[in-house]
């Protein structure tokens, strides 16, 4: 059983010179111990009647539920180590280009997302296992690496097809 809340606030500007801009907030919490918060801005610009340009940005922070743990050392009677109940923040930045033909629009959209996992593991050391002969070393250590389960970057390109009626 799960049990959910989101609360949404959400705002829009028409500007004289063909333009709107747009945003919205969002909270978000659940009883597994997962708060988050969204923020979306978006900007809508027409050149003449036919073409839209839009920019976008999204900024995402996530809590960890509370039975989160990136690597279980235990049994426990409730545990994931699933990346998306992670502690986790994200950005997202993007353009949409729409082109109107009477009732019909094509699109095209490039977006661009990158998320960092905030429960980082250090992994190492990195390296090979030597022969294990005298003065050959065994494991040897090139580097350590900190990561998460969470880490992303994302690059999206979409095309579209709009009928309006």
């Amino acid at each position: 059983q799960r049990s959910r809340w989101a609360l949404l606030a959400r705002w829009a500007h028409h500007y004289d010179w063909n333009a709107a801009f747009k945003t919205s907030y969002r909270f978000y919490t659940d009883d597994w111990g997962v708060h988050a918060h969204t923020l979306e801005l978006e900007y809508d610009h027409h050149l003449g009647s036919d073409w839209i340009v839009a920019p976008e940005v999204r900024l995402y922070t996530q809590s960890a539920a509370s039975f989160y743990a990136p690597i279980l050392a235990q049994a426990r009677t409730y545990a994931s180590t699933d990346y998306r109940l992670a502690s986790f923040w994200s950005a997202l930045g993007g353009l949409r280009i729409t082109r109107s033909f009477g009732p019909f629009s094509v699109y095209v959209e490039g977006t661009l997302q990158t998320q960092t996992g905030r429960n980082r593991i250090t992994v190492g050391p990195v390296g090979g296992v030597g022969r294990g002969e005298e003065g050959e070393g065994g494991l040897g250590t090139l580097a350590t690496a900190s990561t998460s389960p969470a880490d992303l970057n994302v690059f999206t390109l979409t095309f579209g097809f709009k009928r309006s009626f």
